[in-house]
C-alpha cells in the first residue's frame, strides 16, 4: 500500500519549505490524502501550510498545500522540487503564489518520489 511521510532533513539550500516523501507508486486503491507538513524557518516568507498529496492513478500523484503569505506581498511564486529516492532534488516547476495544487504526471511505477515545495 503506498503511504505518504513528512521529511526531516535540514535543506539550507531550502530556507523554507514543506516536505513530502512519496513511496513506490502502485496502483491506487482508495484516495489518501495526509496532512503532515515540515516547515524550515529561516526566510522572510511564510512556509505553505497543511502540504498533502495524493495518489490520483499509478502515474499521477496530487500535490496541495495553502498559502500562508500575503497575496501581492513579496512572494512571487512557488516552487516545486521533486526527488527520485534518496537523489537531490530539482525543480520541476514554478507556480503562481495564488496556486494551491499541482499535479505530477508521467512518473514511473514502483519509483519512490519525494516533493518539496517554497515560496519565492
Amino acid at each position: 500500500m503506498s503511504h505518504l511521510i513528512a521529511t526531516s532533513q535540514d535543506h539550507s539550500e531550502f530556507p523554507l519549505q514543506a516536505i513530502r516523501e512519496i513511496p513506490a507508486l502502485e496502483e491506487p486503491k482508495k484516495k489518501s490524502v495526509h496532512s503532515d507538513l515540515t516547515a524550515f524557518l529561516n526566510s522572510a516568507l511564510p512556509a505553505p501550510g497543511n502540504f498533502r498529496t495524493e495518489s490520483r492513478s499509478p502515474t499521477t500523484v496530487a500535490l496541495f498545500w495553502e498559502n500562508s503569505h500575503v497575496a501581492g506581498g513579496a512572494a512571487t511564486g512557488i516552487e516545486i522540487h521533486r526527488a527520485l529516492g534518496d537523489a537531490s532534488f530539482a525543480l520541476i516547476t514554478t507556480v503562481d503564489d495564488l496556486i494551491t495544487s499541482f499535479e505530477d504526471t508521467g512518473l514511473a511505477i514502483g519509483t519512490r518520489y519525494r516533493y518539496k515545495i517554497r515560496v519565492i
